[in-house]
């Protein structure tokens, strides 16, 4: 599938590939997990019914409605909500890979400090170590106020793309076969796979990559 880009590397046990901002994990070593904020991208039903302690519920699904991705304005909101701060150092959980990488780009693009990316399904090996609780839902109000930077310059506006098609940038949705030193814009089927695929380029250290989210 396209969002899985060199996803072997990720998976030696108990590793973490370090990007300075994204990064993927399968570490269980207790000390390490409790630095982390834990962040599950399930449903809100399942996150409530299932998580570790300490969870905080951010479902992916709510920030994509019939293909279109939530205003940023409106992300910052959920974040706020949420009771995350952006230098808080996250990591992030569920059942679907392809929306924990969706999620870990919002919260990239957002401008949050450091995004661990769990790179399995085993969310019971999270359990077992960080044991079993009832994840948090948002609050009505928000309690702090998320003052994460957004990160701009990864982003593209489609009214952009023949400026930056004159500036040697290529559209790609499968670019993994691609020099990381190549000018790189993200456009696939769907905002939540075009999001899956720039968070894989970021943690494996892609240096030119942009995506286009309008």
């Amino acid at each position: 599938m396209l969002y899985i880009i060199g996803i072997s590397i990720f998976l030696h046990l108990g590793e973490s590939i370090a990007n300075p901002h994204i990064s993927y994990t399968n570490n269980s070593n207790k000390a390490f997990l409790e630095k982390l904020v834990p962040i599950n991208s399930n449903k809100l039903q399942e996150c409530v019914l299932y998580s570790t302690k300490k969870t905080k519920c951010v479902p992916f699904n709510d920030f994509e409605s019939q293909g279109q991705l939530a205003s940023f304005r409106d992300i910052f909101w959920a974040f706020s909500t949420s009771n995350i701060a952006h230098t808080d150092e996250l990591l992030i959980y569920g059942k679907n890979q392809k929306e924990n990488r969706a999620l870990a780009a919002l919260f990239f693009l957002a401008g949050q400090k450091k995004i661990w990316i769990w790179s399995n399904n085993n969310i019971k090996q999270l359990v077992k170590v960080s044991g079993k609780a009832s994840g948090s839902k948002r609050q009505l109000s928000r309690s702090r106020v998320y003052l994460g930077k957004m990160r701009e310059k990864f982003l593209v506006l489609k009214s952009q793309i023949q400026n930056m098609k004159d500036q040697n940038w290529r559209l790609a949705d499968n670019p993994k076969a691609q020099s990381k030193h190549e000018k790189i814009i993200i456009q696939t089927k769907d905002v939540s796979t075009s999001l899956a695929v720039f968070a894989d380029l970021v943690a494996s250290d892609y240096v030119n990559v942009k995506i286009i989210i309008d």
